[in-house]
């Protein structure tokens, strides 16, 4: 059984199954920084947490993506920004997808939105500003680590080095130390000359589960006495249902309920299959509307009789 993906889930969920060292959150209001003991002590009813990075001993860099995955590779694209200003070694990078939850708002519209080709557009400078927060509080940790003045610490593919003696420390093995650090107000970005993700093709991080068959979907929840629907609607505009038969539907094996809603009659079945036949089987009578005469079939009629009559015309 799924259960909704509350606050407190996430976060527990996040802790139990990735072992949490670093948690970076960026906001309108600024950054959060929580550490794993943080977690644990904070009342997680009233926790609000944003995390766009996170930071596990074993090195893995997750990034949590705020836009809706509907093939238009943003599962990728959001962790490319952050990981080139975070310096992260892409073999390490994965992804999260974010829960509803005001912090996930987008910028510009106010609202947690995907759509009208605008997650680069919109979330772009966030994304490398928190990256780029991440990169120097980590460098911040190795300089205080070792003792040694901070511009002789660099980030480099997923860990800091010292350049006066070549030593380095993983950003796994920094990830605490830096989580108790106080958040930079301006971190500076990479001269694009250094970027090495943005402008790229990378590998699709989310092909691998979705060939494999491991991705979850909304159709792969499951609940206790779940029910599928199957909604009858008007081939018009502004009809209405004039009569339909749901006795008919009833004697479909696995449905259980016809409910007339709005402008629609649906079918509820103990499987999709279930539903759909039970649909069919309704037999709805459909009244009014501006154009009664007018449906699907006769404008697909219309539109191929076109096609059959015109050359059409070049766009440019």
């Amino acid at each position: 059984m799924n259960k909704p993906l509350s606050r407190r889930r996430f976060v527990k969920g996040l802790l139990a199954g990735s072992g949490l060292t670093l948690w970076l959150a960026y906001t309108s209001d600024g950054f959060r920084v929580l550490g794993a003991e943080e977690i644990k002590k904070a009342d997680l009813n009233d926790l609000v947490l944003s995390a766009w990075i996170g930071i596990t001993p074993d090195d893995i860099v997750t990034i949590t993506v705020s836009q809706s995955e509907m093939g238009q590779g943003v599962y990728t694209s959001i962790p490319m920004i952050v990981a080139d200003e975070l310096e992260a070694d892409w073999k390490t990078v994965r992804f999260r997808p974010a829960p509803a939850a005001d912090e996930y708002k987008n910028p510009v519209w106010g609202m947690q939105s995907t759509g009208g080709s605008t997650s680069i557009r919109h979330f772009h400078d966030l994304l490398r500003q928190a990256g780029a927060a991440a990169r120097e509080m980590l460098q911040e940790a190795a300089a205080r680590a070792w003792g040694v003045p901070r511009k002789e610490c660099a980030a480099v593919n997923g860990a800091v080095r010292h350049s006066g003696t070549g030593r380095s420390l993983s950003y796994g093995q920094l990830a605490p130390a830096a989580s108790k650090l106080p958040r930079p107000k301006e971190p500076p970005l990479k001269d694009p000359s250094k970027l090495r993700f943005i402008g790229q093709s990378l590998p699709r991080l989310d092909v691998p589960e979705k060939i494999s068959g491991k991705a979850r979907f909304g159709i792969d929840t499951f609940i206790p006495d779940m029910l599928y629907a199957s909604i009858a609607r008007p081939p018009f505009f502004g009809a209405q249902d004039k009569s339909y038969d749901p006795n008919a539907a009833m004697k479909i094996k696995g449905v259980e309920q016809v409910v007339r809603i709005g402008r629609g009659v649906a079918v509820c079945a103990r499987s999709f299959e279930a539903a759909r036949r039970g649909r069919s089987a309704l037999a709805v009578q459909w009244e009014g509307g501006s154009q009664p005469d007018l449906d699907n079939a006769l404008i697909q009629k219309a539109l191929l009789e076109h096609l059959k009559q015109s050359r059409g015309s070049r766009p440019r």
